[in-house]
């Protein structure tokens, strides 16, 4: 729903809160755009809360997309080339629904008796793969910035209370990856918030582009690229 009404989608939400305007950078100006909430009990989706992997999501959306290009309203676009596009959480599902894509056809590349899902690429915005791997460079990226670009992202000060921060998270990422569990510890800690966005909070930075600045009247903050008009 972000992407949908904050960023690439056909409208965007007035400040008022109860108006539209059009997005000139929409991605419905270049292609059909289909958003979908998933998985299910997510948004707008309905139906048995049962996903607990992401091959479970995948066989949902596959079927989903089944279902969809042999409906009335889809029929029109089985033909058309498939882009699979996510962020974020995304760099974990978004190749799961193309790799059960791929599995569907037979050795001559056809879906069988299936609708064929013409699957022609994946993108991954900003992709989260591991929080124990990626939480120990949001630090380091972000100072050596200045270094590499001349922008000064991230003073010393923090910096080391990013790094600092970062040691126990990365830790609780570990934690995590071996028992389910305590997961909930991550959701319930600093890391999301002050850790790693702070200073971009701080300084009305964008998460998107490190170097801009956003409004600080901006009602998205950090994550509004509207607000300096960033043509995506």
């Amino acid at each position: 729903m972000l992407g949908l009404v904050s960023e690439l989608g056909p409208c965007l939400v007035n400040d008022d809160g109860a108006s539209t305007r059009v997005n000139p950078y929409s991605w419905t100006e270049v292609g059909h755009v289909l958003f979908l909430d998933q998985p299910a009990g997510v948004g707008y989706s309905t139906g048995e809360l049962n996903d607990d992997n992401v091959e479970m999501v995948a066989e949902d959306v596959y079927y989903f997309l089944q279902s969809f290009l042999a409906s009335d309203e889809g029929r029109g676009y089985a033909g058309s080339p498939l882009y699979l596009a996510g962020e974020s959480y995304a760099g974990h599902y978004t190749p799961a629904i193309a790799h059960r894509i791929l599995k569907s056809k037979d050795v001559d590349g056809v879906a069988g008796s299936e609708v064929h899902l013409n699957l022609a690429g994946v993108a991954i915005g900003n992709g989260f793969f591991s929080a124990a791997v990626q939480w120990r460079w949001y630090a380091p990226m972000a100072y050596r910035f200045k270094e590499e670009y001349g922008v000064e992202v991230l003073a010393k000060e923090g910096y080391d209370e990013m790094t600092a921060g970062a040691k126990v998270c990365v830790e609780l990422a570990e934690e995590c990856n071996e028992d389910a569990a305590k997961c909930e510890l991550i959701s319930n800690s600093t890391c999301w918030g002050p850790t790693f966005f702070g200073v971009f909070r701080d300084q009305n930075r964008s998460v998107y582009d490190m170097t801009r600045q956003v409004s600080s009247r901006s009602l998205l903050g950090p994550w509004d690229f509207i607000a300096y008009n960033l043509p995506f």
